[in-house]
């Protein structure tokens, strides 16, 4: 196959919508067929509303040429874009991964920076909060540092065990 040559292929358990080598995706639904407009989900990643027994679906545009076109003999879950860029969702880009993988390889090329201690928004500790459990509190018990911040038993545990927070020295 010539990679400038775009290939149509029907996609598994949508009846009347095909999808393209190079990402694109139409639809047979109508009179006549008609390239789907994309948005992007709040990730960043185009989606296609397909329609199936009277309910639309979202899907994202990476997923569908996988599914369609690449062969997953691991059975990997995830799809990783070669490039970085979420919006190429050519065959050529695309590839089976784990998430490990995918994190690896997002951090390796530049693509993403983790949110660590309280700079990831999910935090309900600061690195001060945290200096103290691992210092001051050291001795108290698991149930007297869940209640003076307001954190799980498992939070307490990950953080004495240096499972979280270990760029934070005691």
């Amino acid at each position: 196959m010539d990679n400038n040559e775009e290939v149509w292929k029907d996609i598994p358990d949508y009846e009347g919508y095909q999808v393209s080598n190079k990402g694109n995706v139409q639809s047979f639904k109508r009179e006549n067929p008609r390239i789907l407009k994309t948005s992007l989900c709040s990730m960043g990643y185009p989606m296609v509303g397909l329609s199936i027994n009277g309910k639309t679906k979202s899907k994202r545009v990476h997923r569908i040429v996988a599914e369609t076109f690449i062969s997953n003999p691991e059975g990997k879950p995830n799809i990783n874009h070669i490039n970085g860029i979420k919006t190429d969702n050519r065959v050529e880009n695309l590839e089976w991964c784990t998430q490990k993988e995918n994190i690896r390889h997002s951090e390796k090329n530049g693509l993403a920076k983790h949110a660590r201690g309280e700079k990831n928004g999910l935090s309900k500790l600061s690195s001060e909060d945290v200096f103290i459990i691992k210092t001051e509190m050291k001795n108290d018990s698991v149930k007297e540092i869940c209640e003076a911040f307001n954190i799980s038993s498992g939070t307490v545990s990950k953080i004495r065990n240096n499972k979280m927070w270990k760029h934070i020295q005691s």
